[in-house]
């Protein structure tokens, strides 16, 4: 699911690892959600920051 071969920076198996547990985790439910609105949260909120919507302080 997450390839870094093109990362400048070398990432180490134990936080690939990690990357990929916590995605895991992520994708299973909740107690106010299930797994796919959880994962569609999190999509939202990484795409938030080139979002053209509303004006935005640049020091966010």
């Amino acid at each position: 699911m997450f390839d870094y071969s093109d990362s400048v920076y070398p990432v180490r198996e134990d936080i690939q690892s990690a990357h990929r547990a916590f995605w895991q985790a992520l994708a299973q439910p909740g107690t106010w959600l299930t797994g796919e609105q959880r994962v569609a949260v999190a999509a939202e909120t990484r795409a938030a920051l080139d979002c053209d919507y509303g004006t935005f302080p640049l020091y966010l």
